[in-house]
């Protein structure tokens, strides 16, 4: 088992996984997420909802600004859970120590078969052995119960906390995860306005993540060390979470909208190369 913990851990610590990394502006300062900035526009004075001229952040747990809020989506957080779950979506896992254990034990466990599948297919002499092991019926029913709860497990990778004025988000989805490789996923934000119709606006950071690494921050340490590397360029997740809920016919109306972005500095969070955000509106 150790033999195969080191192997994941030099996976994740050495791959880049293929993707194109976009230089990313940077947007400071640092700040404590779990406190509204005095600059927040949301959760004070008028709650009705009104398009922002300039792009909003998430931050993350050292109070950086992290993902691009490129979504603002109308509708009830019922219908907008039930509309992505329909899409294909997973719900994602708390981020904590239980949770990224049990990721890291399954991730461990899949790489291991996926290796030993290889080496079986190899060997005539093993797969007749293998067929004959798969003819207990015991035997059989506990390999596809494991493989089971691996699979649900690795569906639903666990999702770091991002804070929006102070507030935790509500939910997160990912879809097409690749064990210690990417996925897509976004997290919702409750941004505390209703629209003119009372409908309540939801923010959605929509970001793809390109790869896993071991990070050693103290601040992740009782958290158990998991982190992910993201495309900066939010552009091309945002369009994926709009063609995902048309397909399903879930959208009224696309509004978008241009944002400024009043940095250029290099940095390490998302932002968008076109610079534009969506407003959606959802069936009722």
């Amino acid at each position: 088992m150790f033999g195969i913990f080191l192997a994941l851990a030099l996976c994740l610590s050495f791959s880049s996984f293929g993707a194109q990394l976009d230089p990313a502006p940077f947007c400071g300062p640092v700040r404590n997420p779990k406190v509204p900035p005095p600059d927040c526009r949301y959760f004070s004075g008028d709650k009705r909802f009104s398009l922002p001229t300039e792009a909003e952040w998430s931050r993350n747990v050292d109070g950086q600004r992290s993902g691009l809020i490129n979504l603002y989506l109308h509708g009830s957080l019922e219908s907008l859970m039930q509309d992505f779950i329909k899409a294909g979506w997973t719900e994602s896992s708390e981020y904590d120590r239980k949770d990224n254990r049990a990721y890291l034990h399954a991730a461990a466990q899949f790489l291991a078969a996926r290796e030993a599948l290889h080496i079986y297919g190899d060997s005539p002499e093993l797969q007749k052995k293998l067929k004959d092991k798969l003819q207990d019926s015991v035997f059989r029913n506990r390999i596809e119960a494991r493989a089971r709860q691996v699979e649900e497990v690795i569906a639903s990778m666990p999702v770091s906390d991002e804070y929006v004025c102070g507030k935790l988000q509500v939910a997160a989805f990912e879809k097409d995860n690749e064990v210690i490789g990417g996925r897509h996923h976004f997290r919702i934000f409750d941004l505390g306005q209703v629209d003119v119709q009372g409908q309540p606006v939801w923010g959605i950071s929509a970001t793809q993540d390109i790869g896993l690494y071991f990070d050693f921050d103290h601040k992740l340490l009782k958290r158990g060390f998991l982190n992910h590397k993201i495309q900066f360029n939010a552009d091309g997740e945002r369009n994926k979470l709009l063609s995902d809920l048309e397909s399903i016919q879930a959208v009224v109306d696309v509004v978008p909208f241009p944002v400024a972005f009043s940095c250029s500095a290099p940095g390490d969070h998302a932002y968008s190369k076109d610079g534009e955000n969506l407003e959606i509106f959802l069936q009722p």
